[in-house]
């Protein structure tokens, strides 16, 4: 057989992700021990806050992760209106390492909320007792939550994903819940943050 490829058509890379041109930001948390600068795939800077740092001593893969100790850590970047509107389809994940069973008060792992004339933007990050969870600002409530904690000692996969009026939550490769309709978006200038809250803590 033959094969004819169309005008500005770019042929399928085996192994590569087809929808890697979409992709906003990407952290692979690799550098030197310590390293407290870190640059996504998209070369987007973003600042460690407190005491979070690359540690080489603990990794999923390539050799080293982010440290967060609970305690004023946390990642940021500068807002980007552009990038980081999610008023469309979107999906984000991660890998969380949690050695704790138990916290004081809940965690949050990625936050995109604003204070301007009501709280805007939503939330994924963990309850007490280890369960992941999505926040809507807008309603201050859980709009998802999971039923199973994640497990500590080990790498655990989260992910969000919207999709139409869809949104749906990830624990390590199984749905754990989904809600309708379209929660509310970040609004222009605000931070993204990996670890921590925008304005009220809560770090990881």
């Amino acid at each position: 057989g033959h094969t004819r490829y169309v005008s500005n058509f770019i042929p399928p890379i085996p192994g590569i992700d087809p929808h890697i041109r979409n992709v906003t930001s990407l952290l692979h948390f690799q550098g030197a021990n310590a390293t407290v600068q870190l640059r996504d795939i998209t070369s987007r800077l973003w600042s460690c806050n407190g005491n979070a740092q690359i540690r080489t001593s603990r990794s999923l893969v390539g050799g080293s992760s982010v440290y967060l100790d609970g305690s004023g850590d946390s990642i940021t970047t500068a807002a980007d209106p552009a990038a980081f509107t999610f008023d469309g389809d979107f999906t984000v994940e991660m890998w969380v390492f949690p050695e704790l069973a138990t916290y004081a008060t809940t965690k949050t792992l990625w936050d995109n909320s604003v204070n301007a004339g009501g709280a805007l933007g939503m939330g994924i990050g963990l309850q007490t007792d280890n369960r992941p969870y999505l926040f809507n600002y807008q309603n201050l409530s859980f709009v998802i939550q999971s039923p199973t904690p994640l497990t500590i000692n080990d790498w655990n996969h989260i992910a969000v994903s919207r999709i139409g009026n869809i949104t749906r939550l990830f624990q390590n490769g199984q749905l754990v819940g989904s809600t309708t309709g379209l929660i509310a978006t970040v609004v222009n200038g605000a931070t993204l943050n990996v670890g921590g809250h925008s304005t009220a803590g809560a770090q990881f």
